[in-house]
């Protein structure tokens, strides 16, 4: 469910930065498990420095930002960057749950995997039941930005997570179809993008 839907506006304004280049992406390895994605599989080098010239070179961003991350060691090490890039305190970064990886069922520890197999699945209706539904990601990921619709105001909000979580988020902005989620530009290694509310 997109629960991002029922807001008229939002009254914070959310930024969305993907997790630097990971050692799991670096070898196209999934790693949507949380019992492992948790612990293992942090930043490369470049994947640090694709964090620090994003975070350097994006305009509006600042010390008095509220950074929510997953609590993947990848997504964890990228608001760390982040944090020490805008100058803010590390105790200020809060880990969500909400915002982590997607979960690839039996295609979890695959090494070299081609995601389009998924997809391709995904669009035929024919997705093994162990993947997490893109719509289980909708809900979860509008979820967060709801309830920081409810705690904050007037607040710039930046969320560190995942390729597909962030992108099938930014339907929920745009009031897109859930379908169409992979006709929406992906969102790189260390990218910022900021998600605006767009009700069609």
């Amino acid at each position: 469910m997109n629960r991002i839907l029922r807001l008229a506006r939002l009254k914070n304004r959310y930024f969305a930065i993907r997790n630097g280049e990971s050692e799991a992406n670096l070898i196209s390895l999934v790693c949507g498990n949380p019992q492992v994605g948790v612990h293992n599989y942090g930043l490369t080098p470049n994947g640090r420095e694709q964090v620090r010239e994003s975070t350097r070179n994006y305009k509006g961003l600042s010390s008095g930002v509220l950074i929510y991350s997953s609590d993947f060691l990848s997504s964890r090490q990228t608001a760390k960057i982040v944090a020490e890039t805008l100058g803010v305190g590390l105790d200020k970064i809060v880990l969500e749950p909400g915002l982590r990886e997607r979960f690839f069922g039996k295609y979890e520890r695959s090494v070299g995997f081609d995601y389009e197999t998924v997809y391709k699945q995904e669009k035929n209706g024919l997705l093994n039941n162990d993947v997490e539904s893109k719509e289980s990601v909708l809900d979860r990921t509008s979820q967060v930005v709801a309830d920081l619709e409810d705690l904050y105001d007037k607040k710039k909000i930046v969320l560190v997570s995942h390729g597909d979580p962030l992108i099938i988020l930014q339907t929920a902005f745009i009031g897109m179809s859930l379908s169409g989620y992979r006709h929406l530009p992906y969102i790189g290694n260390g990218q910022i993008r900021e998600l605006v509310l767009i009700h069609q």
